[in-house]
C-alpha cells in the first residue's frame, strides 16, 4: 500500500481521538453541567475514545505485516545484491 496513504489514516485516527480527549477534558471541567449530564456525556466520549484507541492498534497491526514484507523484499534486494560483488 501506499505509504502516504497509510500515515494519512493513522494521523487522522490519532488526531480524532484527541479531539474526543480534549472534548472529554472540557466535559470533566464544566461546572455548569449537572452530574447525570456528565456522567452521560463522560460515558458516551470514553466509549469513543475507546473505539479509536482500538481502532488504530486495528489499524497499525493490519499495516505491520505489509510493512515487514516490504523490509522482506528489501532485504532480499540486498542479499542478491551482495551475491553478485562476490
Amino acid at each position: 500500500m501506499n505509504e502516504r496513504f497509510l500515515n494519512l489514516v493513522t494521523t487522522k485516527l490519532i488526531m480524532e481521538r484527541q479531539l474526543l480527549e480534549g472534548e472529554l477534558e472540557v466535559v470533566l471541567n464544566d461546572a455548569k453541567l449537572s452530574l447525570e449530564e456528565k456522567v452521560e456525556k463522560t460515558t458516551c466520549l470514553l466509549k469513543d475514545i475507546a473505539v479509536l484507541i482500538n481502532g488504530v492498534g486495528l489499524w497499525e497491526n493490519y499495516n505491520r505485516p505489509q510493512q515487514a514484507q516490504g523490509e522482506t523484499i528489501n532485504n532480499e534486494e540486498n542479499t542478491e545484491q551482495d551475491g553478485d560483488t562476490e
